[in-house]
């Protein structure tokens, strides 16, 4: 299903099929999101849709805060985004990527600053007055890379959009239009939150797979006692993925920062420890020093 907003729609589609979504959310009358789980390496869609097929707009779409494309919707029910078109017959698919990390300490040319869109999709609708024909030539915005993080960034062990390689694609008829009236304000933003799918698990935003088991051969009270905490364990998950669900997007975002830190945390502990032991050094036993008599003297050591 398509995320959907006062007869307005947007989904995101991966191999040709759209995405789950999960954790929707509308933090108010204008906005909705959602979680969808992204996958390194794969290309994605991005597709938009008006009931009505009346509604003369402008869709902006944005990529880790990146403005990657701007349609002129001009009374269409549907309209899509393929990937960056860079002229009428070439284009470089979107793809989720793994973050480069780095050690800014050590990296002159880390990113100080983590873009505060990092791991969303934003889908904007604005509504015009009308488009008008120019004579410009279509230019394809500038948009900038995702440079290293460092690694003990929040945002470590996320994804990035980057965009693949030059393909061609059929003419399209892109130009530059005049935009007339329009208005300040969008009237619908569709986001669309995406972190590797383990991620989304450990913070119960997807829930896990149910766990296979093989039955053996029992009778009917050993089935129900085996049984009987299994569903009820089964139904307090579905309660808590459900209030996780009915949280706000920041504080799934606190939950994955969380976690992001613990494994990091987890890692460095691991690495001290074993910096320790490579440092342990095996101390020799003291030798016992007998104390050498300075005179021919003898001792009698029996009894009188």
């Amino acid at each position: 299903m398509p995320l959907k907003l006062n007869g307005y729609s947007a989904h995101i589609c991966c191999n040709g099929k759209e995405m789950d979504m999960y954790g929707v959310q509308r933090p108010d009358a204008k906005t909705v999101s959602c979680w969808i789980a992204s996958k390194e390496g794969k290309s994605f869609t991005v597709h938009w849709a008006d009931e009505t097929g009346e509604t003369v707009m402008g869709v902006e779409t944005f990529m880790d805060g990146r403005l990657v494309d701007d349609d002129a919707h001009d009374k269409r029910r549907e309209g899509e985004c393929l990937g960056f078109y860079v002229t009428g017959q070439q284009m470089r698919p979107f793809i989720f990527s793994s973050l480069n990390l780095t050690d800014s300490d050590n990296d002159e040319h880390a990113t100080q600053t983590v873009p505060s869109e990092l791991g969303t999709i934003r889908v904007v609708m604005t509504r015009v007055q009308e488009y008008r024909d120019s004579d410009e030539v279509f230019v394809a915005p500038a948009v900038s890379a995702i440079g290293s993080i460092d690694e003990r960034s929040k945002k470590a062990g996320s994804h990035a959009v980057s965009m693949g390689d030059i393909k061609e694609i059929e003419a399209l008829n892109i130009t530059k239009v005049h935009t007339i009236g329009e208005e300040e304000e969008p009237f619908a933003t569709f986001i669309f939150r995406y972190r590797p799918l383990a991620h989304l698990q450990a913070n119960n935003i997807v829930p896990l797979p149910p766990r296979s088991s093989t039955k053996r051969p029992a009778d009917t009270r050993e089935a129900t006692a085996a049984s009987g905490p299994s569903n009820r364990k089964h139904r307090r998950t579905n309660e808590y993925v459900k209030k996780e669900e009915e949280s706000d997007g920041e504080e799934d975002e606190l939950l994955l920062e969380i976690q992001d830190q613990l494994t990091k945390l987890q890692r460095r502990l691991e690495e001290a420890r074993a910096a320790r032991r490579a440092r342990a050094v095996k101390r020799d036993p003291s030798p016992i020093h007998v104390p050498v008599s300075s005179s021919d003297e003898v001792i009698d050591l029996t009894s009188d």
